[in-house]
This record gives C-alpha cells, structure tokens and sequence, in this order.
C-alpha cells in the first residue's frame, strides 16, 4: 500500500503550524513528521496536534537548539529514512493545502513512474489572505531544466517526492544558506525525472 508522510519543520510559530496541519483534508491517510528546530517559545505540543489532526499519525521531533531549516529538513529525511513511507511531502508553518492535494499528487505519480519529485502551481496569498495570483512555473521536465539556472522551478512546500532519491542524492545542502531547497532540486533533476502539476493546490503566503 502507498503511503505518505509530510514533513514540516517549525521554528516559533505555533498557531501557523497548527493553521497548516488543519489545512491537511484528504480521503487518504496522510502522516505528519514535525521537527521543530529549538524554539524557545509556541513549542509544539504532540497531545493538542493530535487531537486537531484526524488524517493520520503525528510524529514530533523536537531539536536541542535552533540550527536552521536545512538541519531541521534534513533530521527529518534521517528519521523519515528509518521508516516505511514510499512518498514525502512537504508543508511550511503559514501555507494551506488544497482539498486533497496529496492524493491528487500521489495519485499521478503512481501513473507516471518515471516522476520521481512533483511539485504544484500555487495561490499567492497575502498576509490579510487575499488572493494575489496564480505562481505557474514549468510542467514538463524540458521547462523545468532549461529554467532551473535562472531560479527554481519548485514551490518548496507544494512538492512530494519518492523517499528513495535519498539513496542516491542524500539529504538537503548545507552550505547553501536559505537556498537549501534550490540546492537540494538542482540535485534531484540531475539524476531524476520531475514535473509540476498545473493546478494550484497550495495556497502559499507571501510575508
């Protein structure tokens, strides 16, 4: 059976985390991995998520002290990798999902094999949650390439992609301080076929 599970890291935003996680409304069951990267305030409370979520397992891994998203990223790809999940999602505090997004997501690459990360076009909302516009970056693979050098062509948190490029391009870039994401897609169609799909199924907000 196909499962997925969406990592979040969070970092002193707790009521977004929880506006996020809420967001999450699919007909499939959908796991949510938190890392919270040392936050010395709205720490996460493993009880009170799960009580709001009902889509499926909550795990919380809370960090010693803050390091930077790509550490949080990547203690959740180590964690993730012990596990069973074939797919990982991705979610930012302060960003929704679409009715089920992940499905939908889940649903093409298990018709499309050789599509091994997925991205979406996205609502870009702002912080009074107006609707902006559509963010509508390349679909096909070629568009995705020939652009890349010019900025990525993923919404970081609209991707889901197959737990097993791990094996082959390792976890998020360290050294690429808040590109980590840019980093990590440059690696990944080095090696592996990916593509967004032209809907907007994440309200992104602009802040």
């Amino acid at each position: 059976m196909t499962n997925i599970i969406v990592l979040i890291p969070h970092y002193n935003n707790y009521k977004e985390l929880l506006a996020s996680i809420d967001s999450i409304n699919e007909t499939i069951n959908v796991d949510v991995l938190i890392v919270d990267d040392g936050s010395k305030k709205s720490i996460p409370i493993l009880s009170e998520i799960e009580q709001l979520y009902k889509n499926g397992k909550v795990f919380l891994e809370i960090l010693p002290q803050n390091q930077g998203i790509e550490y949080a990223l990547n203690k959740g790809l180590e964690l993730i990798q012990n596990m069973s999940y074939d797919y990982i999602g991705r979610l930012d505090c302060g960003d929704f999902c679409a009715q089920n997004r992940f499905g939908q997501q889940l649903e093409y690459l298990e018709t499309h094999q050789d599509i091994y990360l997925l991205g979406t076009w996205v609502n870009i909302i702002n912080t009074n949650k107006e609707h902006m516009y559509v963010l509508k970056h390349p679909e096909t693979y070629r568009g995705i390439k020939n652009k890349m050098y010019l900025n990525s062509m993923f919404v970081h948190p609209s991707v889901v992609f197959r737990t097993s490029i791990l094996d082959s391009i390792g976890y998020y870039p360290t050294d690429y301080k808040a590109a980590e994401d840019y980093a990590f897609f440059f690696n990944v169609i080095k090696k592996f076929k990916a593509e967004n799909l032209p809907k907007p199924l994440l309200d992104y907000v602009i802040d």
